[in-house]
């Protein structure tokens, strides 16, 4: 019987760091100079990391579709 393994991977949006980088221009640059703004990541709240599961025969079956975890954890 396959066991729900839930997998902690990088956050795909901001690739693990957790925040975004935003370009937007200088006030009275006449949109020559821009300047670069971090912000939080929505998709992983800024932790840089996303749970995801499914159900999986073994954990090398899960480690195998998730080759950049980070943990996993089988729940039964």
């Amino acid at each position: 019987m396959p066991d729900y393994i839930e997998i902690m991977v990088p956050c795909p949006e901001c690739e693990g760091y957790g925040t975004l980088e935003s370009q937007r221009p200088v006030e009275n640059s006449e949109g020559k100079d821009y300047c670069i703004t971090e912000i939080e990541c929505d998709e992983c709240m800024g932790s840089g990391e996303k749970i995801v599961g499914d159900f999986y025969e073994s954990m090398d079956e899960a480690k195998e579709d998730y080759p950049n975890a980070i943990s996993m954890i089988t729940i039964r």
